[in-house]
């Protein structure tokens, strides 16, 4: 996909997505904290610079700082080294732009009406970067993907290869653009084709001579159950995502070094993060993303850098999601959330304190299928697939096959690989009613679609299947 620089423009059409609908999908009320006490990190940040970097297709479990045995990540292992890192942090959905919109409106994307790759917030839609920028931050963003969903919500973005993300973003700041800021990356390269530089493919075998060469035709074959891949096929095309990731890890490193040499990260919140994981075959021979409602592929990386180093390499076991991050960092900030925002301020978490357990409801959906939903609680995932959808994920009928229900233990099994629903009538009874409730087959509104050729170039990604 080749992408152009652009910057902010408006979009009038899509001004005609009212405000009913986002009321009509947001919580009531501002966001509330609980009483500042004398240890509290309720404003204690006002007026500092926020840096959100986050990575495409990056699976927790492929990171040091989550066990990972290869060394994929030593930049990341080290910023985890200095930040509070969430164990159990969730995407709503393993698509980037619906995940990436939940993640700057800290909404749902039921409530975003942004359901599908290619779809389109509404412009009157509060954003982490709008609420910041009313506040006289200046905003800037350089994204390798879905950048069309969010140049009009920047003063500055460009839409760039992953290289040029962080030269283009080093760049930016050696202007020394005025403070405090929103600075947000997000690169590209753990997606598939999975074709790391040279230097970087240290994870395959010298002896590989098997179809795998990093482009999708192998696995969508596989996918299609034309072809099968043995163990050796399934290794390298690990080790070639993994060689991504070291990638993406050296692009950061470029990034963060650049914002220490500048001082900036002693007065810089800073979050880590990815829009969703990979499957990497853990589910019917299906190495990709989008239509997998599983740990795999919704369980992501959460890392948040405090500029006084409280909180260093402490682990967070509660579960979290992705608009939980947006008003986390208003309330560091000591700024109110909009009313819209449905996330939660995990503060209290960043203190070392707990919060009360929440079920995680994440999502498959396309236009013309019955949703699928995947609820997480503490222990259990249940997938509640009520209209009986098969996902398709190549062209072709490559179809990903989940049953009309389905029950794991993550306490035992923590890549959902068997289903126990049988053993567990009750817990499957009790999640049952739980996921009847937050389930919506039917849309909020009519989607608002990106621009021919954005749709085009999505199509190409593998992220529209016709």
């Amino acid at each position: 996909m080749t992408r152009a620089s652009v910057h902010p423009h408006e979009r009038p059409a899509r001004r005609a997505a009212s405000r009913a609908l986002l009321v009509a999908g947001a919580a009531a009320g501002l966001l509330c904290c609980s009483p500042a006490g004398p240890d509290s990190l309720a404003g204690r940040y006002p007026d500092h610079n926020v840096v959100l970097i986050s990575v495409d297709t990056l699976r927790a479990d492929h990171l040091g700082a989550y066990g990972y045995a290869r060394s994929t990540s030593p930049t990341l292992d080290a910023i985890a080294a200095e930040s509070i890192v969430f164990d159990r942090a969730f995407a709503p959905m393993a698509a980037t732009w619906p995940s990436l919109v939940s993640m700057i409106t800290s909404l749902s994307p039921d409530a975003s009406n942004v359901r599908v790759n290619g779809e389109l917030m509404a412009d009157d839609l509060p954003t982490l970067a709008s609420v910041l920028r009313e506040r006289g931050y200046t905003t800037a963003a350089f994204l390798a993907n879905a950048c069309e969903a969010f140049t009009g919500a920047f003063d500055h973005a460009e839409c760039l290869p992953d290289a040029q993300v962080t030269a283009h973003a080093m760049a930016w700041l050696d202007a020394a653009p005025k403070e405090p800021f929103f600075l947000w990356l997000h690169y590209i390269a753990p997606h598939e084709e999975y074709n790391p530089p040279a230097s970087f493919d240290r994870f395959t075998a010298k002896d590989y001579d098997g179809p795998i060469d990093g482009s999708r035709r192998p696995i969508d074959l596989a996918t299609l159950g034309e072809t099968t891949l043995s163990p050796a096929d399934r290794a390298e095309i690990i080790g070639l995502y993994d060689g991504e990731i070291l990638f993406a890890d050296a692009m950061i490193a470029a990034v963060w070094s650049k914002l220490t040499q500048r001082g900036l990260l002693a007065r810089s919140l800073a979050v880590v993060t990815a829009d969703h994981g990979e499957e990497l075959g853990d589910h019917h021979d299906y190495y990709y993303h989008i239509c997998s409602i599983y740990e795999p592929a919704l369980h992501i990386p959460l890392m948040v850098r405090l500029p006084d180093g409280v909180g260093a390499a402490r682990r967070v076991g509660a579960m979290v999601r992705n608009a939980d991050i947006a008003p986390t960092l208003l309330d560091l900030l000591g700024q109110d959330a909009p009313a819209s925002f449905e996330g939660e301020s995990r503060r209290t978490l960043l203190e070392g304190g707990e919060q009360g357990s929440q079920e995680i409801a994440s999502e498959f959906y396309r236009p013309g299928m019955a949703p699928v939903l995947s609820l997480r609680t503490d222990r259990w995932r249940y997938v509640y697939n009520p209209g009986d959808t098969t996902p398709e994920c190549v062209p072709r009928g490559g179809y990903f096959r989940v049953a009309t229900e389905e029950l794991y233990d993550q306490q035992v099994d923590p890549l959902d690989q068997r289903d126990v629903i049988d053993l567990h009538p009750e817990v499957a009874r009790r999640l049952r009613e739980k996921a009847a409730r937050v389930y919506r087959g039917e849309r909020r509104g009519p989607a608002i679609h990106a621009n021919p050729e954005t749709i085009e170039n999505l199509r190409a990604l593998g992220y529209i299947v016709d």
